[in-house]
């Protein structure tokens, strides 16, 4: 039988020679960028000399030009930085199920991580998602750490970690919160304790960000984050929702729209135009939720496998799968193999069905299972990250989403094959 050892080490030089491959085979430096690449890239070689507050925070920017400011602005830097955040995801995952459920479920990570399509291709593109992915898997990881052993320095390690990745991306903002009250509820710790934690917690989650804001302040002259979040809603969800309701002949509310329409297009978003947007969402409820479930499927069931055809130079045409008409088995043939430059690129698309049916099903059972073994706290914590982390992503929907959630997906899936190779399997 193959030692424990030997897999970690056959899955982490798989991954590293799968990140050079890609990196040799790229069909130019253009595929290491898409658009928000271009934004991050621009931040990070106008560090010091920006004029205005960009849409982003500047966390992941920042990144880009230590890397660059160290060794020269090249991408293959960032690139290598990346697979090595990568490798470490996977190890922060294996503390987390190791913590679960012991260390034999070990070998188990390294095949679930080193499969994960997301990983490989994140690693290659000047994109966030790596850096977020760790920056959320330590985050868990000193969370799963406070149940098994609750303390003070656990919740403000796991606060500040929260906060610091809100600096990569606002994704966690209101999560920060929610979390803190959450400690609220751990039996595991005397009353007056949970107070004391939660208050720590919820601080240190805060530190960070206001420090942030406080330097825009000076800066920029704005006590702001970011306006992200007001293009995701006014960019993104506000024009579907309005196609929604042309499409379904149902009469826009003129004012409300014009209000919403002009300061857009002067670039004033401001809490009236935040104030007309929701009594829009409200008046067509139904409408509102249906757009925004319909971005949840596609966070949850996007394949990372649309980034390889973006990489390789592919998507001429649009491959969205609620675009797309036909049968549900046509409908997934067009949106694995649609504009695809190489036909050998089909064979990722399809490898994921597999491999997302499996970290489901295995991540649901790994949730129960939780359950089951009266770890109530962890598990609504689980879950309530997973349905928080998608639902953040309901004005605009996308599989490149998920990395925030694989972290607990992947842990979770881990325990769930665990459980059935230990207590069904070899039962029978």
């Amino acid at each position: 039988m193959v030692s424990e050892k030997k897999v970690w080490w056959g899955c982490g030089i798989f991954f590293v020679l799968v990140g050079i491959v890609l990196y040799l085979t790229a069909p130019g430096i253009g595929a290491h960028f898409e658009g928000d690449s271009l934004r991050y890239q621009a931040l990070a070689s106008q560090t010091g000399m920006l004029s205005q507050l960009p849409l982003e925070v500047l966390g992941y920017p920042f990144f880009l030009w230590l890397l660059y400011a160290l060794f020269g602005v090249h991408v293959w830097i960032v690139v290598f930085a990346q697979i090595l955040l990568g490798l470490a995801c996977a190890w922060m995952i294996y503390r987390v199920t190791r913590r679960l459920v012991g260390p034999s479920a070990g070998a188990i990570v390294a095949i679930m991580w080193a499969g994960n399509l997301g990983f490989m291709i994140y690693s290659q593109l000047v994109l966030i998602e790596i850096i977020l992915a760790l920056a959320l898997a330590l985050f868990v990881e000193r969370m799963v750490a406070y149940y098994d052993d609750p303390s003070v320095v656990r919740a403000v390690l796991a606060g500040g970690l929260l906060g610091l990745s809100v600096l990569l991306r606002p994704a966690a903002l209101f999560f920060g919160p929610i979390c803190a009250i959450g400690f609220l509820f751990c039996h595991r710790v005397a009353w007056r304790d949970r107070i004391v934690h939660a208050v720590v917690f919820a601080g240190l989650f805060y530190l960070p960000i206001v420090m942030y804001m406080v330097g825009v302040w000076t800066y920029f002259g704005i006590f702001a984050l970011c306006p992200v979040m007001n293009v995701n809603l006014f960019i993104f969800f506000y024009p579907k929702l309005l196609r929604a309701l042309q499409e379904g002949a149902l009469s826009v509310p003129v004012q409300l729209a014009a209000v919403i329409d002009y300061d857009i297009a002067h670039g004033t978003i401001s809490r009236s135009t935040q104030s007309a947007l929701a009594q829009l969402m409200l008046q067509f409820p139904w409408i509102t939720i249906k757009i925004w479930l319909i971005n949840m499927l596609k966070t949850l069931g996007g394949f990372y496998s649309v980034e390889w055809k973006l990489y390789f130079g592919g998507l001429k045409i649009s491959t969205s799968f609620f675009a797309l008409s036909g049968s549900l088995v046509t409908r997934i043939y067009g949106y694995i193999c649609g504009g695809m430059p190489h036909r050998w690129l089909c064979i990722p698309g399809f490898y994921e069905v597999w491999y997302l049916s499996v970290e489901y099903i295995t991540a649901c059972i790994g949730c129960v299972w939780l359950g089951m073994q009266k770890k109530w706290w962890l598990m609504f914590f689980a879950a309530g990250y997973i349905v928080y982390f998608t639902a953040i992503t309901g004005p605009d929907g996308s599989g490149r989403f998920r990395m925030m959630l694989e972290p607990w997906l992947l842990a979770l899936a881990v325990v769930g094959i665990w459980v059935l190779d230990k207590k069904i399997w070899r039962r029978s």
